[in-house]
């Protein structure tokens, strides 16, 4: 036993400032003045740095019962924590106490208290558990200390924790059972941890001659010491998309169990030498150790860093079916065809026949297989696995029995009867395909240039439409009617889709007429129709009073063949590729005064059909109207607008453009003209080569 004084007490009088109190008769004067005893514990107090470790330090609470009522509790400190928190028969009682905080009465005596601390990650360290002494009355009534103590494992092995209610007195001595002195502490200290004690061996200690636990003897526990060194590793692994990470340790000796840390946070505890991590998210990086934990403290791994992967998810669901058929050839013989719809996510398939894989191992764009290894009267079961890096899928069973009929002779199906015809679905074009049945046939095939268009179709389906055709194109369709004796192919067609089919029909456009005089030649009443573009036309059809009157391809059209006095009503058709559409219908009157009013309009116009380009073109009205106030409007083609009567007008560029005239009054109305010109690119510019003499 290791005490700071290892000398037998002197039975001379017990003042503490008396030299004769040292027992070993070496003169060691003690201060006696009040308050001022601190320094004595630096010769009487051996203190021993100990290495940091993970989590609080171990410690030993002691306690001794307060008279009349309750228990006082004191522990030593325990390195690390940041707070204790006081348990009652494994009920916590009062708050949560700061690390400065090494006490706690309890004014309602309890049968066990344990203290426990915690540091600041939440690692925690619990105390002894220890049951307090019942109180001595007899002390109680003389006022004389109470003295409680309780043994626990220190980092440096077994001691004893000793508590005791402070007192008028000027210091306190602690001697062990054989009276030996221990130590001795100033009046402001109320506990001690004596250290280095034997395990497995009985102590009494005494605090100024009072007995701790009413002189009842304590047997120090066998300290395992600090758990022995361990390595951590770890690796990752998915599983239906989410990722796991596996930490395993090796064994460290002396360990009761392990803590599991996280980024310096506990998530787990075990006794066990692995631990799955599952509340991890792909991409983040993590820290993990592990201490090992007993009696005596805690020892902590290396730190590994793991970095937690994305884990691809397993393929998805898939169905699989499979039907007996007979093999071509001179020796026809049974067999099974098994298909199976696209798994997603999908690296490999291997066919498994009667539970046990059968095929190889198949890329994902394959997905049929057939097994010739079959015979009649056996039945087979057929399942697919799809595998890919995050796991595997299997689909559901399909079993097949191999009847004696599989192979029986089939007398092929006859030729079926094709026709086609286009349909439009909106403005995209449909080919049609219809056949004639076949008897005996087992199902049809559509094929298109020569190759299949459609997979097998049942043997009720005579139709089909091919919607993956564009205006223009020309393909050939013939069908295939097949059973188990062999097929035959219908007719052949060509057919040949216009580039103009399933346009859409010409877009809606405004009408608008009026009543004039033209005095172009003689005055005559004419009816002026002119009428808004419309989308997609190629054409325009005059109608008067529903009849036809002529077509144009521009947007005006001048009614000489009215008759003044008489009312007329218009429509104009527009024309396309895709059909016919109509303006709105205009009602004319035309005045019987038409021309007998205060003036007449000629539209009448002299424009040249054809002129280089960069050269000026004149645009003349054949004579001017009659109207002193009539506005002329010239529209060229290219953008370019005059009001001028005559003007010219010098094209840039060459083309074929479209002018129009329009002369208005506001009581003649309007009259509109319009015609086109060709303007041709202008004569090449030829160099002369200058001959010096």
């Amino acid at each position: 036993m290791a005490f700071v004084l290892s000398c037998r007490r002197s039975t001379s009088p017990r003042s503490l400032g008396d030299p004769v109190y040292n027992p070993c008769k070496t003169l060691i004067p003690i201060p006696v003045a009040p308050r001022k005893a601190t320094s004595l514990l630096a010769f009487l107090i051996l203190l021993i740095a100990l290495p940091a470790l993970a989590g609080p330090g171990s410690f030993g609470v002691a306690a001794y019962p307060v008279c009349h009522a309750g228990v006082h509790l004191s522990w030593s400190s325990s390195s690390g924590a940041s707070s204790y928190r006081v348990f009652r028969a494994g009920q916590a009682i009062g708050g949560v106490l700061p690390a400065s905080t090494l006490a706690f009465d309890d004014s309602t005596s309890g049968s066990s208290y344990t203290v426990v601390a915690t540091d600041s990650h939440g690692f925690t360290f619990t105390s002894n558990s220890l049951t307090p002494p019942a109180p001595n009355s007899s002390i109680c009534l003389s006022g004389d200390l109470q003295v409680g103590e309780a043994a626990y494992c220190a980092a440096s092995g077994p001691a004893v924790h000793l508590a005791w209610t402070a007192r008028s007195a000027s210091g306190y001595f602690i001697t062990d059972s054989s009276d030996n002195l221990v130590a001795v502490v100033d009046d402001t200290i109320s506990s001690f941890d004596v250290t280095g004690l034997n395990a497995g061996t009985s102590y009494r200690f005494s605090v100024n001659d009072t007995q701790a636990n009413n002189g009842q003897f304590l047997t120090t526990p066998s300290c395992p010491g600090l758990p022995g060194s361990l390595t951590l590793f770890g690796i990752t692994s998915c599983s239906n998309g989410s990722v796991t990470v596996l930490l395993s340790w090796t064994a460290s000796s002396g360990a009761a169990q392990y803590r599991v840390g996280r980024d310096g946070v506990t998530i787990g505890t075990t006794t066990d030498r692995t631990f799955a991590d599952t509340a991890v998210t792909a991409g983040h990086a993590y820290s993990y150790t592990i201490s090992a934990l007993n009696g005596s403290g805690s020892t902590e791994s290396n730190t590994l860093p793991v970095t937690a992967p994305a884990c691809v998810s397993p393929p998805g669901a898939f169905a699989v079916s499979a039907s007996a058929f007979c093999t071509n050839g001179a020796a026809p013989s049974p067999a099974v065809h098994v298909t199976w719809t696209a798994s997603s996510n999908a690296s490999t398939y291997v066919v498994n026949r009667n539970g046990a894989a059968y095929s190889g191992t198949f890329a994902s764009t394959k997905l049929a297989f057939d097994d010739l290894t079959v015979s009649v009267g056996q039945t087979y079961t057929y399942t697919v696995t799809a595998t890919n890096s995050g796991g595997s899928t299997s689909s559901s069973g399909q079993s097949v029995t191999i009847a004696s009929s599989t192979c029986a002779v089939v007398t092929p199906p006859s030729s079926p009867v094709l026709s086609v015809n286009t349909i439009c679905n909106d403005t995209s074009p449909v080919n049609r395909l219809s056949w004639t049945a076949t008897a005996g046939s087992a199902n049809y095939t559509v094929f298109r240039d020569l190759t299949a268009l459609s997979a097998a179709l049942p043997a009720t389906t005579l139709a089909y439409d091919d919607a993956s055709v564009a205006p223009g194109q020309t393909h050939a369709y013939f069908v295939r009617a097949a059973n188990a004796g062999g097929s035959s192919d219908s007719n052949s067609i060509n057919l040949a889709l216009p580039t103009t089919i399933c346009q859409p029909p010409p877009g809606s456009f405004i009408l608008s007429a009026n009543a004039f005089c033209d005095i172009s030649s003689s005055p005559s009443a004419r009816v002026n129709l002119t009428w808004t573009a419309s989308a997609n036309a190629t054409g325009y059809d005059v109608l008067r009073d529903d009849r036809p009157i002529g077509t144009v391809t521009g947007t005006a059209f001048s009614d000489s063949a009215v008759v003044a006095g008489q009312s007329y009503t218009y429509v104009i058709r527009a024309s396309g590729p895709g059909g016919t559409t109509d303006s709105n219908s205009v009602a004319v009157h035309v005045d019987p005064l038409v021309c007998t009013g205060p003036c007449s309009l000629s539209c009448a116009a002299n424009v040249a059909t054809s002129a280089p380009a960069t050269t000026a073109v004149l645009f003349l009205l054949q004579q001017p109207s009659s109207c002193d106030t009539a506005g002329v409007t010239w529209t060229f083609g290219d953008g370019a607008v005059s009001n001028s009567e005559s003007t010219f007008h010098l094209y840039e560029r060459a083309g074929t453009f479209r002018w129009t005239v329009m002369v208005g009054n506001a009581t003649a109305g309007v009259c509109q003209n319009s015609g086109t010109i060709i303007i041709t690119a202008p004569p090449a510019t030829v160099k002369r080569r200058s001959v010096h003499p």
